[in-house]
């Protein structure tokens, strides 16, 4: 089991790596602007992936997040409130909520054995 965890966390941190690197480079403009048709950005990407790390790696996991910006889009009425940051919203807050994300997710992953039971309540019963 610690080998199959080891291997869950080496590709996981090599995704949530990946993902800061590309945004690196870009210039605050760059992470900001709406580059699809649905008008998701890069940030909006990022916080997104934060809200599925705490979804999938805390809630399922049958604990609690805390952390206010998760709390607040996952209250808003918008399904896909996660997938935008307006401009004015600086890089380094979704970036920090990303990282706070992942160490919260690793804290239970490390916690916890693989065969652990999770539900997922936003998942229709006949996805289950």
């Amino acid at each position: 089991m610690e080998e199959l965890k080891k291997h869950l966390m080496t590709y996981l941190d090599n995704a949530r790596e990946a993902v800061l690197w590309k945004a690196e480079g870009l210039s605050d403009s760059n992470v900001s602007r709406p580059m699809v048709g649905s008008g998701t950005n890069i940030l909006g990407v990022i916080q997104h992936l934060a809200t599925v790390e705490y979804g999938y790696f805390v809630e399922c996991l049958g604990h609690t997040v805390t952390d206010e910006r998760h709390l607040t889009l996952m209250a808003d009425e918008e399904a896909s409130a996660d997938m935008w940051v307006p401009a004015e919203i600086p890089r380094t807050e979704i970036i920090d909520f990303y990282r706070r994300a992942i160490e919260t997710a690793n804290k239970n992953i490390a916690a916890l054995d693989t065969d652990v039971p999770a539900t997922v309540p936003w998942w229709k019963p006949e996805t289950r």
